[in-house]
């Protein structure tokens, strides 16, 4: 005679999961979310350096307007732009610049405004940066096409 406590519960009582299959849903939920993270930093860096480069130019448009006002860069500020991801610093001590005299009369006429990230995990995107000119650079693994793609 086989004394199972299994077959002499009632049916109804024995439903469930067992143990392997609960593995299997969380090894399954695992290996979904391994593959999805990456992707997820990556819009979230994304976004963040698109926050950045809107910053960066936004302080570009103060600039023009200060040197619209006053004929010169100094003292246009734009340390309200600043975030917790990037930090923006602006310089307009260059002297000359390709041939170009930056500064007559006392006066600053060249500027470079530079973020740098404070995102030690984006490699790809160090640092932007773009002058009086328009001409944008950027730093890290990305180049310039994906610091500053915003789309």
């Amino acid at each position: 005679m086989r004394l199972s406590k299994r077959s002499s519960l009632p049916k109804k009582l024995m439903s469930g999961f067992t143990l392997l299959e609960l593995m299997i849903v969380v090894a399954v939920i695992g290996v979904i979310a391994a593959m999805a993270y990456p992707s997820y930093l990556e819009s979230v860096f994304k976004a963040k350096r698109s926050t950045a480069a809107a910053s960066v130019l936004e302080c570009v448009a103060l600039l023009e307007r200060r040197f619209t006002l006053t004929g010169t860069y100094i003292e246009a500020a734009c340390d309200n732009l600043n975030n917790d991801d990037y930090t923006l610093a602006i310089d307009t001590s260059m002297v000359s610049r390709n041939g170009r005299t930056c500064t007559a009369n006392g006066n600053e006429n060249c500027y470079k405004i530079t973020a740098t990230s404070n995102i030690a995990a984006d490699v790809a995107c160090t640092s932007m940066s773009i002058n009086d000119l328009g001409v944008k650079d950027a730093a890290g693994t990305g180049g310039i096409k994906k610091c500053w793609r915003t789309t």
